[in-house]
């Protein structure tokens, strides 16, 4: 049995998919061929990607996100806005950097 249990290319951590997994064996060692079975249990999820625009009525007009934007860039953008004020932004783990999600 194998087991996937994160994608590093993908985000948030616990999301991606990868390609099917392809066994290819040699005969064993008395020469016989073994047929490999390879059966996907669950299908992994998309992950997070893309843009998206928040808007407060500001004078400048909406801020483009990036899904993975950084804690200070999405602070700095937010602070650009005329109706908001200061704020305070911060990346975290939810449910649990192990079950994914932020």
């Amino acid at each position: 049995t194998i087991t996937f249990t994160e994608n590093a290319e993908s985000t948030p951590p616990g999301s991606g998919d990868i390609q099917e997994l392809v066994v290819t064996q040699d005969p064993d060692t008395s020469n016989r061929d073994t047929n490999i079975l390879v059966n996907e249990i669950t299908k992994g999820s998309d992950g997070l990607q893309g843009t998206f625009n928040l808007d407060y009525a500001s004078f400048g007009g909406p801020r483009s996100f990036s899904y993975d934007e950084t804690p200070t860039r999405m602070l700095r953008k937010l602070e650009e806005m005329s109706t908001v004020g200061s704020v305070h932004v911060s990346k975290d783990c939810f449910p649990s950097c192990e079950t994914g999600g932020w």
